[in-house]
C-alpha cells in the first residue's frame, strides 16, 4: 500500500530530531562508574526510521530500535577478568517476529507447499514460512544477553543467554545506515525484506561459548546450546503454533527451534597498512530441529570479508542454509562525517517459495558526537507462492520501491 503523505511526514520527523540533537558541548554521555570490586559500563543506541512508496501499512508512522546494554567488570589479584554482561532490546517494527513473516500463501496446493500433514512448514534458517497469518505484534522487548564471563590470557568463557559463535565472529555488513541496512536490517518500514546472510539460526538462548584471543589476525570461538529458545527482536526461536487457515485443513504452524545447536567460527583481522584493514570470517552451524514435521538436521556456512582502504570500504557476505541461500554486497565512500553506499543482495528460500533482488543506496550524515540522520532508495524484486487450481501452485510476484529515512542518537 502507498503511503505518499509519508514523505512530508519522514521529513518533518527528521527535521525536528536534528534539531533536537545534543551539540557535543551540550551531549550527555553514559559514563563508567565503579561499584565495590566491579567497573561498570552502559551504553544506549535509539534508531527511529520511517518510510514512503511502496510500503505495507501496517505501523503507520514510525518505527523504533531501542538497544541498551550494561557491563560489569572485577580483575582478580592475578589479572583474570571477570563478570557479566546484559543487553536488553526493544522495538517497534511492523508486525513481523524477529525476521520471521508470512511470504505468500499456497496450502491449497499441499503436493508442492510446504505442508506436512496439518502442519505447516517454516524456513529455519529466517523462521519465515506460507499462509499462516501474520502475528499481531507491532512492540517487542527482550533481553538478549545475560551472561556470566571469565576472560584471560588464553581467551574467554561464557556461561548463560548469549549469541552463538557464529553471530559473535559476524562482519557488519558495509552500509551507510544504522538499522535500514540492506542485509537484516533491524527495521523495516517496507515490510518485504528478505535478505539475511547473518548465521544465526540458534538465537540467543542458554549456552557455553569460548572465545581465543586474536593471534596474527586470527581468532576462533566455539559454542553450544542443548536446545535454543526465545523471540528476540531481530531473530525469533518458537516452538509449534496453534494456526487456522481458512478453507484447509491446517491446524500449526511448525515450530523453528533447534536441539544440540553447535557453532564453530573462525575470524580474521589485521592492518595491513596505516590505511588498509582486511576483516574475514567463515562460520559452520549444526543442529537437530525439535519440530517433528521439520527436516531431518540442519547446517548453515557462512562466509563474510570487508575490506577498508582509506575513505572506501567494501564487503560481502553469503549465506547457505538448509533450504535458504542468500548474498549481499555493498561498497560505501566517506566524505569527512557524510557516507554514501550502495548496496545489492538476493536471497532464495526453496522450501517457502521466496526469492528476492534488491538494490539500495543511501546516504548518512554524523551529527555531533552522537548523531546520525541518514536516507535511501531501495527496490526489491520479490517472487512468492500463490494458490492455483487443485494440486498447483502459481508464482506471485511483486516489485517495491521505497524511500527510506532514520534518524539515532548513539551513547
Amino acid at each position: 500500500m502507498k503511503r505518499t503523505t509519508a514523505v512530508l511526514y519522514s521529513a518533518f520527523l527528521l527535521s525536528t530530531v536534528l534539531a533536537a540533537t545534543p551539540s557535543p558541548a551540550a551531549a550527555v554521555t553514559l559514563q563508567d562508574t565503579q561499584w565495590g570490586p566491579f567497573e561498570i559500563e552502559t551504553g544506549l543506541d535509539l534508531t527511529l526510521a520511517a518510510g514512503a512508496g511502496d510500503t505495507d501499512a501496517i505501523n503507520d508512522g514510525l518505527l523504533a530500535d531501542l538497544d541498551a546494554f550494561l557491563d560489569a567488570e572485577a580483575i582478580t589479584d592475578t589479572g583474570l577478568r571477570w563478570g557479566a554482561r546484559f543487553r536488553l532490546r526493544a522495538q517497534r517494527d511492523h508486525g513481523r517476529s524477529g525476521f520471521a513473516d508470512s511470504v505468500g500463501d499456497c496450502t491449497d496446493a499441499a503436493a508442492d507447499c510446504p505442508v506436512a500433514g496439518t502442519i505447516l512448514q517454516r524456513s529455519l534458517a529466517t523462521g519465515r514460512y506460507v499462509s499462516a497469518p501474520r502475528p499481531d505484534e507491532p512492540g517487542r522487548t527482550a533481553v538478549e544477553s545475560a551472561h556470566l564471563f571469565v576472560r584471560g590470557g588464553w581467551g574467554e568463557f561464557r556461561a548463560g543467554l548469549t549469541p552463538g559463535a557464529a553471530a559473535m565472529e559476524a562482519i557488519p555488513a558495509v552500509t551507510a545506515m544504522r538499522s535500514l541496512a540492506l542485509d537484516a536490517g533491524a527495521l523495516d518500514p517496507g515490510g518485504h525484506a528478505a535478505i539475511r546472510t547473518v548465521n544465526d539460526a540458534s538465537g540467543f538462548g542458554p549456552r557455553i561459548a569460548v572465545q581465543s584471543q586474536r593471534i596474527v589476525g586470527l581468532r576462533l570461538s566455539a559454542s553450544f546450546a542443548a536446545e535454543t529458545r526465545g523471540c528476540g527482536v531481530d531473530v525469533c526461536v518458537r516452538g509449534r503454533q496453534a494456526v487456522s487457515v481458512t478453507g484447509t485443513p491446517v491446524t500449526a504452524l511448525a515450530g523453528n527451534r533447534l536441539d544440540n545447536a553447535a557453532e564453530i567460527a573462525v575470524s580474521f583481522d589485521h592492518t595491513f597498512s596505516r590505511d588498509t584493514r582486511i576483516e574475514a570470517a567463515v562460520s559452520l552451524l549444526t543442529a537437530d530441529p525439535s519440530d517433528p514435521a521439520a527436516p531431518n538436521g540442519y547446517t548453515a556456512v557462512q562466509a563474510g570479508m570487508r575490506v577498508e582502504r582509506g575513505d572506501w570500504l567494501f564487503g560481502a557476505s553469503a549465506l547457505d542454509a538448509e533450504s535458504y541461500s542468500a548474498l549481499s554486497a555493498g561498497l560505501a565512500r566517506d566524505f569527512g562525517p557524510w557516507r554514501i553506499a550502495v548496496e545489492a543482495g538476493l536471497s532464495d528460500d526453496s522450501r517457502i517459495h521466496e526469492s528476492q533482488r534488491a538494490f539500495q543506496i543511501g546516504v548518512s550524515r554524523l551529527v555531533g558526537d552522537h548523531g546520525l540522520i541518514g536516507a535511501a532508495l531501495r527496490r526489491e524484486e520479490t517472487g512468492f507462492a500463490l494458490p492455483g487450481g487443485p494440486g498447483q501452485r502459481q508464482a506471485g510476484g511483486r516489485d517495491d520501491v521505497s524511500l527510506l529515512f532514520e534518524t539515532g542518537l548513539r551513547y
